[in-house]
């Protein structure tokens, strides 16, 4: 006998720097995205790009330190997905 929700897969959701920032420092629907994360209830995904750029942004606009940063981020249920650079023009070359 299965539970109610049992073997259904969460929502799978990209957050980019803005989202996570508002999140972070203020209330609204970003704050509400990341609270569905850190209840388990969405999975959230960020690219090296979105990392660095969210790193940035929160030490010189915001003057989060280091550690700071570091300790968010490995608290929270967030997934780096791994990218991979294309060349779109190199790419169509070869095939075609």
């Amino acid at each position: 006998m299965s539970m109610p929700g049992e073997g259904k897969t969460k929502p799978r959701v990209v957050i980019d720097t803005n989202v996570f920032v508002s999140g972070l420092t203020f209330k609204g629907q970003p704050r509400e995205v990341l609270d569905l994360a850190w209840k388990g209830e969405i999975e959230v995904y960020i690219s090296p790009f979105i990392l660095k750029e969210l790193t940035g942004t929160l030490k010189k606009d915001f003057g989060w330190s280091n550690e700071q940063i570091r300790h968010t981020i490995q608290m929270k249920p967030i997934k780096v997905l791994g990218c991979q650079r294309l060349n779109a023009v190199n790419q169509l070359r070869r095939d075609f």
